[in-house]
């Protein structure tokens, strides 16, 4: 998870696959216009591998899937 964001800072969220970004993109507009009005910066990204055991690039919030329960 995210534990803290610096307002000086510009984040990207990045996601391990196209269909990734496909299913999640829709939910972030509406939340980004109230995190940037509150002073962060953030926008969303494209694709990129995610190794889960290891910390991705500075200043990206990796979206992956571990666990997807079905129906």
């Amino acid at each position: 998870g995210v534990y803290a964001a610096s307002p000086s800072k510009t984040y990207t969220i990045t996601f391990d696959t196209a269909a990734m970004k496909a299913r999640y993109t829709p939910y972030y507009p509406e939340a980004l216009k109230q995190l940037n009005a509150a002073g962060l910066h953030i926008t969303v990204g494209g694709v990129e591998p995610v190794d889960i055991n290891q910390c991705g690039p500075a200043y990206h919030i990796q979206v992956t899937e571990r666990y997807r329960p079905l129906g």
